[in-house]
């Protein structure tokens, strides 16, 4: 027998030995009774059973240890608690809501999903999604790490982390990990695509949160997200009118102290952190200049003076973005680093798990659900019907009998439905809560009931938060779009920060990266163009939409026109590591030094200064030479505004 078979059988063995042991096994007796655990040792016997209790938390089973009180007399058990999941009751306008979300939305990042079918969803196979998410590989196993309330360990910013985790946040296209820090003692947020290595988790139960800490680590992604009671200093900041605009719509009002005649104002704002809060504002350029707190304006003052006294990075061993690596989005693991052993397992438990339920079904049916041959699926429940548990007699084995016509199973044990896998649940909560976000739908409606009985049947209420910040004037532009309208609006263009006024035809609002974008016909520009749906200052309903647009045309357009873009190649040292994983790039290399180059796509100087200024000393711009100073520059820029303000 082949190890990989080996393996196969011990964890399947396990499984049902251990879901069959209400008072728990030793050691002794699971390496006694069940094949294929060395005896060679007992610690060879105890490092294979540890590896084995690691590689089942990884596909959602806890193996359970119940201590006797005596020294070192331990048994090991799998709750049917934690390991099936309850009755969920769902309605059939639930189900087909939940079918819904999973086809409109497309969760990015996130394969091999097979165990929804055990709900009796994934029946809209035809439907081509609306709108999609990227999540990070490691997502999954921290929404794990939530629902099973485990400690988890990663590495950020350099530092190894064990944190309790509370909940996934999405906001502005990025997830954030809200999680207990056990060092510190407070709730953080971590930005996922910032974890520096795979995060491991450990028992059930081993990260719950202590009482009065959950909601204190919400997400600065703009100051308004920390209460007065939270806040440990006030920033103070002077803004220009457009800087002025933007933020109260993101921050409501009352934060202003005083508004000048040409638009700008003060703000007085609450904040938690200058730590927390300094690449917020770096982010808004010359628009915006810290008056206190003094050592918050002191520290703006030398970030800039960094970023425009930079010296020319040392030498690396490339000069042009052919000479680096593609950049490759994760196609393979789920976040789990499953092996060729471990997918095996998991098809296998899938397949069983589904038998358990049809009973008697042609095997080709078998064969095409589950991406096999017909000899493959044959050889592989031949192989499966040897499993059971001790003492092995035929009625401990698993009652299955396959040609290569028909497959008949009785296997009451996996009848009962199984805990959704990490990825399971997480493509279902996040498809689901991101189609409520955007259509809007009600806490009352059969897709929320639904949610709420998923999350209660997981133990993870809120554990899955999704936040798409609704523009001032979408209503208007929806309805635009629905009722071919044309609009007289005034835009404040992202890419330059200049107002205009200008005549548009809504053709389409779409949500991407959690942001809202409309699709117009462009009077001004005689061509279609993509708006930010928050940038718009006001719009009047001017008739009808006038004749002659192609409305299928605009399906065309894409939001990022590549073919006008520049490709920039930046090497990135320590503190800038982040940038290769926040923005889209197209190539990248190691150095030996530890050093990142990478390629990247630039549309915008002043997208790509702002994206230089936070990345600060430590990103350097090695070409085309239009680029190279773009980063000097905008310090430069901005620099000049504190000087004025002395």
């Amino acid at each position: 027998m082949a190890a990989n078979d080996n393996t196969i059988e011990r964890l399947v063995d396990l499984t049902m030995t251990l879901l069959n042991a209400p008072q728990g096994l030793t050691l002794d007796q699971i390496v006694n009774e069940l094949p294929n655990y060395p005896n060679s040792s007992p610690s060879a016997s105890r490092q294979q059973f540890e590896r084995d209790k690691v590689l089942l938390r990884k596909r959602g089973v806890e193996v359970e240890v119940i201590e006797s009180g005596s020294a070192n007399d331990y048994r090991y058990r799998i709750d049917p608690a934690t390991y099936y999941l309850p009755d969920l009751d769902l309605t059939d306008r639930e189900i087909a809501a939940l079918d819904l979300a999973l086809a409109a939305v497309a969760v990015n990042g996130v394969s091999e999903v097979d165990g929804l079918s055990k709900i009796g969803l994934g029946n809209v196979t035809s439907a081509s999604p609306v709108m999609d998410v990227d999540v990070s590989p490691y997502s999954p196993v921290l929404y794990q790490g939530i629902f099973m309330e485990a400690e988890t360990r990663f590495d950020y910013s350099g530092v190894k982390r064990k944190v309790y985790p509370i909940a996934l946040r999405f906001l502005l296209g990025h997830w954030y990990l809200e999680a207990y820090d056990t060092a510190d003692k407070v709730a953080k947020n971590f930005r996922v695509d910032r974890i520096e290595s795979e995060p491991s988790i450990g028992p059930r139960g081993s990260g719950v949160v202590p009482a009065g800490v959950a909601d204190s680590g919400r997400i600065l992604s703009v100051p308004s997200a920390v209460d007065e009671e939270e806040a440990t200093e006030t920033l103070v900041l002077d803004v220009d009118a457009s800087a002025a605009w933007r933020l109260e719509q993101a921050l409501g009002g009352g934060y202003a102290t005083e508004r000048r005649s040409d638009g700008s104002a003060r703000l007085s704002i609450p904040i938690r952190s200058w730590k927390q809060a300094r690449s917020w504002v770096i982010g808004l350029l010359d628009s915006a200049v810290v008056v206190s707190p003094a050592a918050a304006r002191a520290s703006m003052v030398e970030w800039l003076e960094s970023v425009a006294q930079q010296p020319d990075p040392a030498p690396v061993s490339v000069s042009d973005a052919s000479e680096l690596d593609p950049s490759v989005e994760p196609t393979g693991p789920t976040g789990l680093s499953m092996t060729p052993t471990e997918r095996r397992l998991q098809r296998l438990f899938a397949m069983l798990e589904w038998l358990a339920e049809v009973g008697t079904v042609d095997t080709s049916e078998v064969a095409a659900r589950f991406g096999m041959t017909v000899a493959e699926v044959v050889a592989e429940l031949e192989f499966a019907a040897c499993f059971g548990r001790p003492p092995y007699s035929p009625g401990e084995l698993m009652d299955i009998i396959v040609d290569a016509h028909t497959v008949t199973a009785s296997l009451p044990d996996l009848k009962r439905t199984r805990q959704l896998s990490a990825p399971d649940a997480m493509v279902l909560v996040t498809s689901s809560k991101m189609l409520l976000e955007v259509s809007g739908g009600g806490a009352e409606g059969p897709l929320a009931s639904a949610v709420a009985k998923l999350e209660t049947a997981l133990a993870a209420a809120k554990s899955v938060v999704i936040e798409i910040p609704q523009p001032p004037f979408l209503a208007e532009l929806t309805k635009a779009c629905e009722e071919a309208r044309e609009l007289e609006v005034v835009y404040l263009a992202d890419s330059t920060e200049v107002e205009t006024e200008r005549v548009i035809d809504p053709l389409k609002c779409e949500v991407h990266d959690g942001q809202w974008y409309v699709w117009a016909w462009c009077t001004a520009r005689e061509d279609f163009r993509i708006f930010h749906a928050d940038r718009f200052k006001s719009v009047r309903d001017v008739g009808a939409r006038r004749p002659g647009i192609d409305v299928g045309a605009a399906d065309g357009v894409k939001l990022i026109e590549s073919d006008d873009a520049e490709t920039a190649l930046v090497v990135l040292g320590p503190g800038a590591r982040w940038v290769a994983d926040s923005v889209p790039i197209v190539g990248r290399h190691v150095e030996e030094d530890g050093r990142i180059v990478v390629a990247l796509s630039v549309l915008s100087t002043l997208w790509f200064g702002r994206l230089l200024l936070q990345a600060g000393p430590d990103a350097s711009v090695l070409g085309p030479v239009d680029l190279v100073g773009c980063g000097r520059a905008t310090a430069e820029r901005v620099l000049r505004r504190y000087a004025a303000t002395v």
